[in-house]
């Protein structure tokens, strides 16, 4: 890391688990021929380009049973131009007796360790040391291990500073979930706490919790890693799981194997995937002076989250903090003329000072900075255009000014409530009124469930008035049944059905001879229109015809009468 430029810890994306070309199962591109030296150093600038595309800072070549020197070296010089730092490391192929299939282990090493140095020593661990774990220019065979697995981690440890991580833990058969049943998985982990572990689902967490074996904060402080496992150039860095791509953000302070297994060890903290967090707050980021006295060519580079100033008495912490709050303009709370006097001697006349400040406003970031000459006004700069702007500090920052506080100004502040209660509301008074809104909204729902509790108790009390109407009308019931009451209107409702049932009977009736009556007015005025008609038949065949309409007349006849 170049020291010019650190700014305390920051984000990383890391990527502990990559195969080199000198791998079976990593497949080479076409018309690669690993014979000639051109093609390989091709290769392996488009490897260190995969790697640099993909924004991976720090990298582990993880090769099966041993480190392929002839790969690990090129990479890692091409890599350290631009700026990635490749870790040397293996990923272990071993066979012990208990395991349902082989089990691969990633073992991440010390960058200044001696290759040849573990290749022996991973040697030394087969039960066959005579046997090449290479059997060929890119492929390997199974380490048997002489060691149970906790032995084998337990002398690797003893032997080198690395990083333990078992790779695949439930996609392959080789993983220890697939490998060891649940209940063996939980205590090598509980045992051998292993410093990282990639990506296993939540049920397989259930399961593991279940066998009682480990214990859950110890499973909660156990880093869980994505990493690309390529099996190709086009697989470095841009592998997925499901829809997200398998990335893994470390917090560090420094690019060394220390720093990274100090992160793996606090996972709430440090250890982030998928995505970094994202810095959306407003911030110092830089502070430059070129002062004529004491602080004469400072430039400091702020980092987005904690910054501590530590040092002896007199080395400049004071200083630095005056100088950044004479430049911003920022009130002072105690001594104003001495605090001022202090910037102008460790400053100098003459001399400069600037702070750039990142302004969010929502996920739009614009940068400003406030320069200011001693003995002057300070000025402010919009650095998107590169144009002053007319506002002062309080304006720039919607009124809420940023808040800098001295030590001797603290003893001063600590008795004055007004101030408190101002820096209070200045802090975190946004939240406080979020919360505010939270808490009104709560005991609005709370008001009107209160309503309609007391609504229900309204009914619940006049459970007993029901309950004794209930009892009125069952003993009303026994009076009748003892008087035969309950006989005398029993035999009143039959006849009351009766009675119904003829006046519905008499009303179908009456219908009914409406009907008929309809019927027989239609009929005979048909009856008469065929007399009619038949009275002007020819006189052949008049008997017949007289005969139909003396028929016709007396069935006339009969219908006048009915």
């Amino acid at each position: 890391m170049n020291n010019k430029d650190y700014i305390g810890a920051e984000w990383v994306r890391v990527d502990l688990h990559l195969h080199s070309p000198g791998v079976k199962s990593f497949t080479l591109p076409s018309g690669i021929n690993l014979s000639s030296d051109e093609d390989r150093e091709k290769l392996v600038r488009e490897y260190v380009k995969r790697l640099k595309e993909a924004k991976i800072k720090i990298a582990a070549i993880t090769d099966y049973n041993g480190i392929r020197k002839e790969w690990f070296i090129p990479i890692k010089e091409e890599a350290k131009k631009e700026g990635i730092k490749v870790f040397p490391g293996v990923e272990l192929d071993v066979l012990f007796t208990g395991g349902k299939y082989g089990l691969h282990l990633l073992v991440v090493f010390e960058e200044s360790e001696d290759i040849i140095g573990i290749n022996r020593f991973i040697h030394s661990l087969d039960k066959n040391p005579q046997d090449s774990l290479f059997t060929s220019q890119r492929k390997h065979r199974p380490l048997e291990s002489r060691l149970e697995l906790e032995e084998m981690i337990e002398e690797m440890r003893k032997r080198y500073n690395c990083v333990i991580i078992f790779p695949h833990p439930e996609q392959d058969k080789n993983g220890l979930f697939r490998t060891y049943n649940p209940s063996q998985s939980a205590k090598y982990l509980e045992k051998i706490k292993p410093d990282a572990v990639e990506y296993y689902s939540p049920n397989t967490k259930d399961t593991l919790l279940s066998t009682g074996n480990i214990d859950e904060e110890n499973l909660k402080r156990l880093a869980i890693l994505e990493n690309s496992d390529p099996k190709s150039i086009d697989e470095i860095g841009t592998k997925n799981r499901g829809e997200k791509l398998r990335t893994t953000y470390l917090k560090l302070s420094d690019f060394t194997l220390d720093a990274i297994k100090l992160a793996l060890h606090d996972p709430q903290v440090r250890v982030k995937l998928y995505e970094k967090p994202k810095m959306t707050h407003d911030r110092i980021r830089r502070v430059k002076i070129n002062g004529t006295t004491f602080l004469s060519n400072v430039e400091i580079s702020l980092n987005p989250e904690l910054n501590t100033l530590i040092g002896g008495r007199g080395v400049g912490k004071s200083a630095i903090l005056e100088a950044i709050r004479y430049c911003l303009g920022l009130p002072v709370y105690q001594d104003e003329d001495a605090r001022r006097k202090f910037v102008c001697d460790v400053v100098g006349s003459g001399g400069e000072i600037e702070v750039e400040i990142g302004r969010f406003y929502g996920d739009k970031k614009i940068r400003y900075l406030f320069r200011r000459t001693i003995g002057k006004e300070p000025e402010i700069i919009d650095l998107e255009s590169s144009q002053k702007i007319s506002l002062d500090v309080h304006q720039l920052f919607d009124g809420k000014s940023p808040v800098l506080i001295g030590q001797k100004e603290l003893y001063y502040v600590a008795g004055d409530r007004k101030f408190q209660l101002s820096l209070i509301d200045d802090l975190i008074g946004e939240e406080v009124k979020k919360k505010q809104k939270e808490l009104d909204e709560t005991i609005k729902k709370l008001n009107e469930n209160a309503e309609q509790i007391v609504r229900l108790r309204e009914k619940l009390t006049r459970e007993d008035e029901y309950e004794q109407e209930l009892k009125n009308i069952e003993d009303e019931i026994k009076i009748f049944e003892k008087l035969k009451v309950v006989d005398k209107l029993k035999r009143w409702t039959n006849i009351i059905d009766n009675e119904q049932r003829l006046n519905k009977a008499g009303k179908v009736l009456k219908e009914m001879i409406e009907q008929i009556e309809i019927a027989l007015e239609e009929g005979k005025d048909s009856i008469k229109g065929q007399i009619a008609f038949l009275k002007k038949g020819k006189p052949e065949g008049k008997e017949i015809v007289d005969e139909a309409i003396d028929v016709l007349s007396q069935f006339d006849n009969f219908t006048e009468k009915i």
